[in-house]
């Protein structure tokens, strides 16, 4: 429930509070949200005090999408200029997005640039880490490691979570900084408090494998686990894997699968072969689908699991699960062995 004390302010044209009660009906906050009822309050700020900066980014958004409006991009950038001219930062971070993918505008790469850079020195954290990835890869600048790892610093004494993730990166990786392993770990743990998904999975990677910090399986699970609920497709294989083998978790193999089948339907390769195997011998419960674990096993084969390539030769060399193809099952069983593997090993169990 919104506060009435606000809404009191709101009623007697207190702008700071309309604006405050739009962006609760903007995003759902305390109240359902509205985006018909956002756009009418965003817009009466607008009336009651035009150098108003922070309305112009919602105002904007509104219009760019069509919320609580008809859309109109033409409008839409004539808002975020209108903020970008009263040093509204999500004004020009607005814009660097309209001028990069050419939103209502002429597409101009160098316009979007000037845009990140301003809204980045303005203190938007997600420009700050757009000219760090800029800078590391040489897209549109110079290339330049330390001045990248110095975007990402910014935005990670911001505590912006995706910043303090590229931060360690850049210290695991030693660009343009100095390689410092535990100083990376400490960073990429700190990223995923602050609810990053890859941190948070590499941070199981790191308590899993002792890298850089002492290993503790249950700390691995705990991070592959919150990651999961983000629906982390590696992370959640990970966290089935610990289950099918009792691994800082109590065993469990039945809840282990079902991870690893999310795994899979997520889109981690690693998932496709024991997914596959599951459906095509009906394990765990599961019912027999030759069909589908032959989809699976046909996506890990795509992806480069050599197990789920070899399997896949198998089922065309004995006709198991689908018609009978020698020259096929042969294809598969060299493409398995570019993949990688040594043409011993057993695939199905």
């Amino acid at each position: 429930m919104l506060d009435q004390e606000l809404l009191a302010k709101a009623e007697a044209n207190d702008v700071q509070a309309i604006f405050e009660v739009a962006k609760a009906y903007y995003i759902g906050d305390g109240v359902e949200e509205n985006n018909d009822k956002a756009f009418e309050l965003f817009s009466k700020v607008v009336a009651l005090d035009p150098n108003f900066p922070d309305v112009y980014s919602r105002i904007g958004r509104c219009y760019e999408k069509g919320w609580g409006t008809a859309q109109d991009l033409k409008k839409a950038v004539d808002a975020y200029t209108t903020g970008a001219n009263l040093n509204s930062a999500g004004c020009h971070y607005y814009l660097a997005l309209a001028y990069e993918n050419g939103t209502g505008v002429a597409q101009d790469e160098q316009k979007a640039i000037q845009h990140y850079k301003i809204a980045a020195d303005l203190g938007d954290t997600d420009s700050m880490v757009e000219m760090g990835h800029r800078y590391r890869a040489g897209n549109g600048v110079e290339k330049d490691d330390v001045i990248a790892t110095e975007y990402y610093r910014k935005a990670a004494e911001k505590d912006d979570s995706n910043g303090v993730y590229q931060l360690a990166r850049a210290y695991y990786d030693g660009l343009g900084v100095e390689k410092d392993v535990p100083r990376s770990t400490q960073l990429w743990e700190k990223s995923a408090e602050l609810g990053h998904w890859g941190a948070q999975f590499y941070t199981g990677i790191n308590y899993l494998t002792g890298d850089g910090v002492e290993k503790d399986a249950k700390k691995a699970a705990f991070w592959f686990e919150k990651a999961a609920e983000q629906e982390h497709p590696d992370a959640t294989y990970k966290l089935g894997a610990l289950y099918l083998d009792g691994v800082g978790v109590e065993r469990d193999p039945t809840k282990g699968i079902a991870y690893i089948i999310q795994a899979a339907n997520l889109g981690a390769s690693d998932a496709y072969f024991l997914a596959g195997v599951t459906y095509f011998q009906g394990n765990y419960g599961y019912p027999v689908d030759k069909a589908k674990a032959i989809e699976y096993w046909t996506k890990g084969s795509e992806a480069g699991e050599g197990g789920c390539t070899k399997n896949l030769g198998i089922v065309y060399k004995t006709g198991d699960g689908a018609e009978r193809d020698p020259a096929k099952a042969l294809a598969y069983f060299e493409k398995a062995a570019e993949q990688g593997l040594d043409g011993k090993r057993a695939f199905r169990a």
